[in-house]
């Protein structure tokens, strides 16, 4: 039950950004959607790359614990990064917003989310 408890805390991320990440963008740091959609676009071919990685990452990780359980342990940056994404002042400037939820949506989604879907299998 408690390995299980991480999946249940991913979802809540998952039904957070994806419901709300656009809105809070657009409405509150005032980023035009389309710059917006862009983002996360780019975000997404990032994750095509540490996709792979994160594979080769966890076949070759042999700990106590085993092949995917220290993966888990994501879960901790992934909340974090979660919080974090929502946290832009929308008094910075555009360019400082656009690099601020490219990178806290990339930790989120494309590093600890992918490290512990990669987990998941083995």
């Amino acid at each position: 039950m408690a390995w299980k408890s991480s999946d249940i805390s991913a979802a809540w991320v998952n039904l957070i950004v994806l419901n709300y990440l656009s809105i809070y963008a657009s409405d509150t740091l005032g980023i035009n959607i389309a710059v917006v959609g862009s983002l996360l676009f780019a975000s997404k071919i990032l994750d095509a790359f540490t996709d792979i990685f994160a594979g080769w990452l966890v076949d070759n990780t042999h700990s106590k614990l085993g092949k995917g359980r220290p993966y888990e342990l994501c879960i901790i940056g992934q909340t974090i990064c979660t919080v974090l994404l929502f946290a832009g002042n929308p008094a910075w400037s555009n360019v400082v917003k656009c690099v601020w939820i490219f990178c806290m949506y990339s930790l989120t989604f494309s590093l600890f989310a992918t490290f512990r879907n990669a987990a998941l299998n083995p």
